[in-house]
């Protein structure tokens, strides 16, 4: 989550469907066990250092078509018990923080690098701020987006 933006439900709720790892990129989309807060939601996020390593994990050590079998599956969606467990570790463990602090701190990340704000919101599934000509068009190609997500990567050897 810290690498992607990414909502809670948004990651727990992945399909292997959803993620490339050939092409380091992760589909948010909806299925019928898991909406997305809103049409801005759905989109595709550059993976990039641990993100990638994670989800390259939790893939192959999958049996079923999802990610996290043990929150969601074709005709089952456990994603609040989710995120009550991780928020309930967070905060013990990271001073009363939330998984939302993540998805915070990834746009503050974002801005601090002079990121354009049309691209955070794209790569966040935030609605834009700027207008309607701001949605006009595909957005930012990948390229552009992996160039930022690279620049908030977390090191490898950080503790």
């Amino acid at each position: 989550m810290g690498e992607t933006g990414c909502r809670i439900s948004e990651i727990v709720g992945l399909r292997k469907q959803d993620v490339c790892l050939e092409n380091r990129i992760l589909k948010i989309q909806p299925y019928p066990a898991r909406r997305l807060k809103n049409e801005t939601s759905r989109r595709n996020i550059a993976l990039v250092s641990q993100a990638y390593d994670a989800l390259t994990l939790m893939w192959k050590t999958s049996d079923t078509a999802f990610i996290f079998p043990k929150y969601v599956s074709e005709n089952f969606s456990n994603l609040e018990y989710a995120q009550k467990n991780f928020n309930t570790w967070l905060k013990k463990n990271y001073d009363g923080r939330t998984s939302h602090c993540l998805r915070h701190t990834f746009r503050d990340q974002l801005r601090s690098m002079e990121c354009p704000i049309e691209l955070i919101d794209q790569i966040g599934g935030w609605r834009t701020i700027n207008g309607a000509g701001t949605r006009y068009g595909n957005g930012y190609p990948m390229e552009v987006l992996r160039k930022y997500m690279e620049m908030t990567a977390i090191p490898t050897d950080a503790s």
